[in-house]
């Protein structure tokens, strides 16, 4: 049998490879850079878009976010990268700001979302990544090559709904929320709005409300008509 001496040094020898094995977290306001200290794949893990795109990103959101004045804020980098992680990991704005990547306030990975989500939200921008068919040529040339690389006919776009969770409304009426608070319960008992992805044979993906203009509460088997293209599909009977 081990005496004391042993055990303790096998018991630090243990508790030194469990720490090392843990992400250990830097302290707060030490920032790591995500582009080099995270592989490819630990990358797109953490914020689910790969640096050459995330780098992209940050170029197409630049011009329409305000530049810092001083040494201390934010960089349009760093808000980029706090609104990927934010997104990508449904987390919420407290552990996304303490990440060792973040390192910021949950203040700041509030502000931060709202900048580059209103960037996002630019027509420049939002016209040019979401749009839907013109006009009946389009339309049919996206359903041949939707055919030929999946070998289902007349198929235009394969859509699916999903909810996001949201803090709770106010329940007083007002210019901001014109619905009452009880309206955004879904059947799972969470505050939340209806949202519809629309997806292409060549991986387009378009997320949308489907409940701006008017909120509802969706069930399975609920069908949406709404939004600017639904209703040129619908009367061309041709999807």
């Amino acid at each position: 049998m081990a005496n004391d001496y042993e055990q303790a040094v096998m018991f630090a020898m243990i508790n030194v490879e469990r720490l090392g094995a843990q992400n250990i977290r830097q302290p707060f306001g030490v920032k790591v850079n995500p582009f080099l200290a995270l592989s490819d794949t630990a990358f797109v893990k953490t914020y689910r878009l790969s640096k050459k795109l995330t780098n992209y990103l940050i170029e197409l959101v630049t011009p329409f976010i305000k530049q810092p004045k001083c040494s201390s804020a934010l960089s349009v980098q760093d808000k980029v990268l706090i609104t990927l992680q934010f997104f990508g990991t449904g987390s919420y704005q407290l552990p996304t700001g303490n990440s060792r990547y973040s390192a910021v306030s949950q203040s700041s990975v509030s502000r931060s979302i709202s900048e580059i989500t209103n960037a996002l939200n630019q027509p420049t921008i939002f016209n040019s990544k979401v749009k839907f068919p013109k006009n009946i040529e389009e339309l049919r040339k996206l359903r041949n090559e939707f055919y030929m690389k999946t070998g289902f006919p007349g198929v235009c776009e394969c859509i699916g709904c999903t909810r996001i969770a949201i803090v709770a409304p106010s329940g007083n009426l007002g210019a901001k929320n014109n619905y009452p608070e009880h309206i955004y319960v879904n059947r799972k008992n969470y505050h939340s709005i209806n949202t519809q992805l629309v997806r292409h044979f060549n991986n387009i993906h378009i997320l949308y409300n489907v409940s701006q203009g008017e909120v509802t509460r969706g069930v399975p088997g609920t069908v949406f008509t709404y939004k600017p293209g639904t209703e040129y599909l619908s009367s061309n009977n041709i999807c």
